[in-house]
């Protein structure tokens, strides 16, 4: 029979953790930060290409079987698909996210990856651990100010900056602006964890030199939730009454009736509660960032 180790009340077989210890060896020697370092573009590929392979015939049934349950918990990962009548993707599409979240050092717990669009999508949470937990770096501090709404009502931007240490010497990200789309329904919060999750991405690019997704996980959910959504209330269209522009493209856009909608949502409440001035949130100074959820 074999080894079986006890973890509280839980008992996994020596083996399989002997498998899994081997899949975070070679994650951790084939990482993009590690790859990063080497100068020949040949090398990191066939490298990168062997990792990937070597996770792949590693993964069993067993080890996916424990990743399937996850999907769709903020307590694992969320997904595009999680609203919709048969709910997540595939085994064989989240065993390549697995793989591609091992390389890059993302839990597949913790809502820490996403899945959009059968991709993988680094979170918030992702970032901010990766930010923090970066090696030599202490002191880290992120500072967003009050969005301001675009002109179109569609949009806000966000002026945001951080500071920390590294090795005890000052660095910073200077303060730029991150624009940030306003979906149907979106309050002020859900605007700062998106602006959150943006500046954390641009900060670990600036440590680590790798490009990391501009995109917002937040939003290609929300968007496909409405899509979906719409989609069951709609009746169905002859080819020739159907209207042009596809929802999910008019939502990627920021530029659909339901967008328009939530602008006007947000306008009105920022109206109730009193802005300043006009385009402005009502926020006060500057929010210093939390580690709040972006995903609702």
């Amino acid at each position: 029979m074999a080894e079986q180790l006890q973890h509280g009340s839980v008992q996994v077989k020596a083996a399989f953790l002997d498998r899994v210890r081997q899949m975070e060896a070679i994650a951790a020697q084939c990482s993009l930060g590690k790859l990063a370092t080497l100068e020949g573009h040949g090398e990191k590929m066939f490298l990168l290409a062997d990792a990937m392979q070597q996770l792949r015939e590693l993964i069993t049934v067993d080890m996916m079987k424990s990743v399937m349950a996850l999907q769709g918990s903020p307590l694992g990962f969320r997904t595009d698909k999680d609203k919709e009548e048969k709910p997540g993707y595939p085994v064989e599409v989240v065993k390549e996210v697995f793989v591609e979240a091992m390389i890059r050092g993302a839990h597949m717990i913790g809502n820490e990856t996403n899945i959009i669009g059968a991709r993988w999508y680094g979170t918030k949470e992702y970032f901010d651990r990766k930010v923090r937990e970066f090696p030599g770096l202490t002191n880290f501090r992120p500072v967003l100010s009050p969005p301001t709404i675009t002109s179109s009502g569609l949009g806000a931007v966000v002026k945001a900056s951080a500071t920390w240490k590294r090795d005890g010497r000052n660095e910073e990200y200077k303060e730029a602006e991150i624009p940030i789309r306003i979906n149907q329904g979106q309050i002020v919060d859900a605007i700062m964890g998106k602006a959150e999750r943006k500046l954390l991405a641009r900060v670990y690019k600036q440590l680590t030199g790798n490009d990391q997704p501009e995109g917002d996980a937040g939003d290609a959910l929300d968007n496909a939730v409405n899509v979906t959504t719409a989609a069951k209330d709609e009746k169905p269209e002859t080819k020739a009454d159907a209207a042009p522009p596809a929802p999910a493209a008019d939502a990627a856009r920021g530029d659909s009736p339901a967008a328009a909608a939530g602008a006007e949502g947000l306008r009105q409440t920022l109206a109730g509660k009193g802005a300043a001035k006009e385009g402005q949130l009502p926020l006060g100074g500057g929010k210093k960032a939390t580690a709040d959820d972006d995903i609702p």
